[in-house]
Order: C-alpha cells, then sequence, then structure tokens
C-alpha cells in the first residue's frame, strides 16, 4: 500500500526528461501510461499530455510530508481494522453495507 500511495506522488512529478514510473504498475492495464506502453512494448507518450496531475517538482519539499503521513504504519493499520478517520463514518459504512 505504502509503494501505490507513493506511486501517485512520483508520477504526477514525473517528465520526459525525468521518469519517475518505477513504482507504479507495470501492467498492460496499469493506470500508469508511461508503464503500460512499457509492457505492451510501446513507446509512451508525452507527460505533458498523459499526466492528469502534473505537480511541479520544486513543491516536491511541500508536499511530500503529506504523503509521508499517508503511508504512515500508524495511518494505514487503522484501515487495516475498518477504521476511517472519522469513526462516524466507518459505521455508517459496516451499517450500509450489509
Amino acid at each position: 500500500m505504502k509503494t501505490a500511495i507513493y506511486a501517485t506522488l512520483f508520477h504526477s512529478i514525473s517528465t520526459d526528461k525525468k521518469p519517475q514510473h518505477a513504482k507504479c504498475p507495470k501492467v498492460q492495464d496499469s493506470w500508469c501510461f508511461y508503464n503500460s506502453s512499457n509492457s505492451k512494448g510501446m513507446k509512451p507518450g508525452d507527460h505533458k499530455t498523459n499526466v492528469k496531475t502534473p505537480i511541479n517538482e520544486k513543491h516536491l519539499s511541500k508536499i511530500l510530508p503529506i504523503y509521508q503521513r499517508l503511508a504512515s504504519s500508524e495511518l494505514l493499520e487503522r484501515y487495516l481494522r475498518c477504521h476511517t478517520q472519522d469513526e462516524n463514518e466507518s459505521l455508517h459504512n459496516m451499517i450500509w453495507s450489509k
């Protein structure tokens, strides 16, 4: 799960000159255009067109702490126990899913 969280960050700061898709899924039906194309033996398109939410790498120092929190073991363990950040929301989900 941690890898998937960081994959979205590095995918978004990736550029044609500096592709950063190592954490993205490497399968043909991947959401990552770059790895999807590579796994099909095709040349990936340009990042300007295909990265839907580009983030300038100069903002990485501001955004990285948010991703570190999202990928923290403490927060992820709460999700494994079927809890969200809002306990009422979790209870509501359990009631309506039955």
